[in-house]
């Protein structure tokens, strides 16, 4: 099971102030001002963001609160899309297969019981007692 980083490493904070919170900011912002038109604002916020990223860089700790942050946010989101992914997968393809391979008769198991009463099934091969000795 995932579970949340409350104190990353380092190493880690460095990689999330150098790619990947600009990458978000830059993205957010981008769709914002496409979506408003308000580019100024924008460009304002891009500013921050880019402070933040830089002091991040020099200075992983300070980035932490902003890291934990957006993995509180986005971990419901994760739990919720995978779940609701992996029921679709089951129910919409796992499912439907199994319903089908029964419909048309298909015992992949071998466990449909025979017209007598027993399911006993004769051992077929070698019964040598030497046999057992050889493993070829």
């Amino acid at each position: 099971m995932i579970s949340i980083q409350w104190n990353p490493e380092r190493k880690q904070l460095r990689q999330f102030a150098g790619i990947w919170f600009p990458a978000f900011c830059a993205l957010v912002g981008w769709s914002i001002a496409r979506k408003t038109g308000h580019w100024h604002d924008v460009e304002m916020g891009w500013i921050v963001a880019g402070a933040i990223s830089i002091a991040g860089l020099i200075f992983p700790p300070i980035i932490r609160p902003v890291f934990v942050g957006l993995i509180l946010l986005t971990y419901p989101i994760g739990w919720v899309v995978s779940h609701l992914l992996l029921g679709f997968i089951y129910f919409g393809v796992v499912t439907p297969i199994g319903l089908a391979l029964r419909a048309t008769g298909h015992d992949s198991l071998g466990i449909k019981f025979p017209t007598g009463q027993s399911t006993w099934k004769s051992p077929t091969g070698k019964t040598d007692p030497e046999s057992y000795l050889r493993q070829s």
